[in-house]
C-alpha cells in the first residue's frame, strides 16, 4: 500500500512530466499547494495562467527598462514566466485569491496605527476593506 508520500509524489512526478507543474516543485511544495491553494484550477499551471492573465490586466500600458531585454511580449507571459521559474513568488492571497471571486489578492501586515482613536479605528476600516 502506497503512503500519502508516495500518492503525492507520484502525482507531482506525473504533473511535472506533462508540464503541469514548474520542475524546480518538490513533493512537499505540491503537498501544500494542492491542500492551501489550489482553487479553480485541477494544475498549478491552470492556476498560475489564471493569476497571470488576472496581474497583466493592471500592468498594461507600463513597460519597464529591462522589457526588451527580457524578451518579454506580453505582461501576462512575463507574470506567468516570473512565476513559473520560481523568481516571483506571490503571497498567500496572490496566490489563492487573484482571478477568482474568493477575496482580495492583499496581504496586509506592517500597518502603521496612529495614537488617536480616530486614528486607531481609521487603521482597522482600512485593513478591514482591503481584506
Amino acid at each position: 500500500m502506497d503512503s500519502i508520500y508516495d500518492k503525492l509524489s507520484n502525482e507531482r512526478k506525473k504533473l511535472q512530466s506533462s508540464g503541469d507543474m514548474a520542475d524546480w516543485w518538490s513533493t512537499g511544495a505540491w503537498q501544500l499547494f494542492k491542500a492551501k491553494y489550489l482553487y479553480e484550477a485541477k494544475t498549478p499551471k491552470e492556476q498560475y495562467t489564471r493569476i497571470a492573465k488576472t496581474l497583466a490586466q493592471y500592468a498594461e500600458g507600463t513597460y519597464p527598462d529591462w522589457w526588451e531585454e527580457e524578451g518579454f511580449t506580453t505582461w501576462e507571459a512575463a507574470f506567468f514566466d516570473e512565476m513559473w521559474s520560481g523568481n516571483l513568488s506571490g503571497s498567500t492571497p496572490v496566490i489563492s485569491n487573484t482571478g477568482t471571486n474568493r477575496g482580495m489578492s492583499v496581504s496586509c501586515s506592517g500597518g502603521v496605527i496612529p495614537n488617536s482613536i480616530n486614528g486607531i479605528y481609521e487603521a482597522k476600516r482600512e485593513t478591514a476593506v482591503l481584506t
